[in-house]
């Protein structure tokens, strides 16, 4: 859950998180990894980026990229198990590429970098 996340991350680290509170049944799942060569953020719907995640990788100075554009529609049947588990597995049969890289090819290039350098661009 978004509020569980450890304060602390792993410099190589790939994860799921529901949006929802540990205090709920669970809402909207994303995925993200963590990469000395860049940080992926995977929304299906394209929301913001949680605050809670933003915190979690505060000390972090690698580039961000999240999606731009939707892989499902919000009234669309919940697919977002099924999504953030197929570019995780993307990721890790690629463990060469860049993580951003891998899930730029899957999304079709939908990913945007979002920080540089440790700014926000």
């Amino acid at each position: 859950m978004r509020d569980q996340l450890p304060t602390k991350p792993n410099n190589v680290e790939t994860g799921i998180i529901n949006l929802d509170n540990s205090s709920g049944e669970g809402t909207h799942w994303v995925a993200y990894a963590i990469d000395p060569r860049g940080i992926v953020y995977f929304d299906s719907y394209r929301l913001a980026l949680p605050k809670e995640f933003m915190r979690h990788i505060s000390n972090f100075s690698a580039p961000i990229f999240y999606s731009t554009v939707p892989t499902q529609q919000l009234n669309d049947p919940p697919i977002c198990d099924r999504e953030v588990l197929n570019v995780l597995a993307e990721i890790s049969r690629f463990p060469r590429k860049p993580p951003y890289q891998v899930v730029n090819e899957y999304t079709s290039e939908r990913f945007l970098k979002l920080k540089t350098q440790g700014h926000l661009q």
